[in-house]
């Protein structure tokens, strides 16, 4: 009997241990600067938590004045589906945006899976960087930068998103 349930034990670990997913997490400083129309409205600070696991990347903007002002986005990387809230964004131009200076990497466009009027309009996006823009459609859009704009970034950024 006790050769059993030490079989069983054994067998409980092996399973637990195989079905471990591999996890790694990389914390980086982020502006959020808000444009409505063509003005900045604000600016706001955040940690940017990444979280790579196996099947998803978990981006949260965490803010560090006020945790009501946190954003979590997920990436699934065999869909390439972005997900905001209740909202999937689908991959609609690969390197749509390249700035040596924010990544190594170029920016890929997002657009709503399911497009609704006043919905999120476009999103650029990589692995590496994260978010870089969100438009909410009502003219308002989130640029997240990793310091403040002294180079009119937000505007080049805006302009060819808006194109």
């Amino acid at each position: 009997m006790k050769s059993i349930a030490n079989l069983f034990i054994l067998f409980l670990l092996m399973t637990s241990c195989s079905t471990k997913e591999k996890q790694t997490s990389t914390l980086n400083y982020r502006i959020l600067h808000v444009v409505e129309g063509d003005s900045l409205f604000i600016t706001r600070e955040y940690d940017l938590v990444k979280d790579n696991h196996e099947e998803v990347e978990v981006y949260q903007y965490v803010n560090l004045e006020d945790k009501k002002w946190n954003m979590t986005f997920k990436y699934n990387k065999s869909t390439k589906v972005l997900s905001f809230v209740d909202s999937d964004f689908e991959l609609k131009e690969k390197d749509k945006f390249f700035d040596p200076s924010l990544s190594s990497v170029k920016f890929d466009l997002y657009t709503l899976s399911q497009p609704v009027i006043d919905g999120h309009g476009p999103l650029l996006f990589n692995s590496d960087y994260g978010i870089l823009n969100l438009d909410n459609g009502l003219w308002k859009s989130s640029i997240y930068l990793k310091e403040n704009d002294t180079t009119n970034k937000v505007q080049q950024i805006l302009t060819m998103v808006r194109e």
